[in-house]
């Protein structure tokens, strides 16, 4: 009868082929389409409001503390506070989370680095003026973006938690009355930890990634600059285009099954 296909014995291998051909190309095809973040900020980061003059110290012990070191700021400005000066040399800032055994690496940022390292929940210190009319310089903790609004989310030991537009930070990173630098950034995590990180896809499904932060070696621009990061453990968040893309790849499997009967019969 016609319109009617017939599975004859034989056929269940070639059923087998093409649903496994599906399969691989279904996780090639999600495995291309990269995660992207709009707007993401780091959990758990704590806030520490400075004493006189210490940003620096109060901006290590947020990120120290983060990373679950029980340290003050009266103890880090103890080692690396210079009060002639009433400022933190930016050597001392890179210094000193390595005396502790921390991964420490000052870079020349950007805010498409600094993304980088935010979704990977890795807060960032930053050197820039106090503002756009006060040329001192201060130390800020970065700990996240929202690229709809174009705006930074930032831990000021001075002021507290607040946002800066991608404009005026890129312009309070520039060289102020205390240093000379563009775009100082430093980089601070464990030489070797994990943290479980927990994203949630919709209101009731929650995916759950562990990360493995190794010290190896210094990565481009695009990438993680002086670190590498090692997924352990992973489940795909699955946006609009990764189902498209599947349901594409599954009709083009059933084609291609149809046409082996269409052979077969022939």
């Amino acid at each position: 009868m016609r319109g009617i296909i017939v599975i004859r014995g034989g056929s269940y291998l070639e059923i087998i082929s093409v649903l496994f051909l599906v399969v691989i190309l279904s996780q090639q095809i999600v495995q291309a389409v990269p995660e992207t973040y709009e707007r993401y900020i780091i959990p758990g980061v704590p806030y520490i409001r400075q004493k006189p003059y210490w940003c620096g110290p109060a901006s290590l012990a947020m990120v120290l503390n983060y990373w679950g070191l029980n340290i003050s700021q009266d103890e880090i400005a103890t080692e690396i506070y210079r009060p002639d000066d009433k400022l933190t040399y930016i050597s001392d800032m890179v210094k000193y989370p390595r005396s502790l055994g921390f991964y420490a690496k000052a870079i020349t940022g950007s805010i498409d680095i600094l993304k980088n390292y935010i979704i990977a929940d890795i807060p960032l210190i930053v050197l820039q003026k106090f503002s756009i009319t006060n040329p001192y310089g201060h130390y800020r903790v970065v700990i996240g973006f929202d690229d709809n609004e174009h705006i930074l989310y930032v831990l000021d030991p001075a002021i507290g938690k607040q946002t800066i537009s991608y404009d005026e930070f890129i312009e309070l990173w520039k060289p102020g009355s205390t240093f000379t630098v563009t775009n100082w950034t430093l980089i601070i995590y464990p030489r070797t930890c994990s943290t479980i990180i927990t994203k949630t896809l919709t209101e009731t499904e929650i995916c759950t990634s562990i990360l493995t932060y190794t010290k190896t070696e210094i990565f481009t621009e695009t990438e993680f600059v002086g670190t590498t990061i090692t997924v352990t453990s992973r489940i795909q968040e699955f946006t609009s285009l990764s189902y498209v893309l599947i349901i594409f790849t599954i009709l083009i499997g059933l084609l291609m099954y149809l046409y082996l009967i269409k052979l077969r019969r022939s």
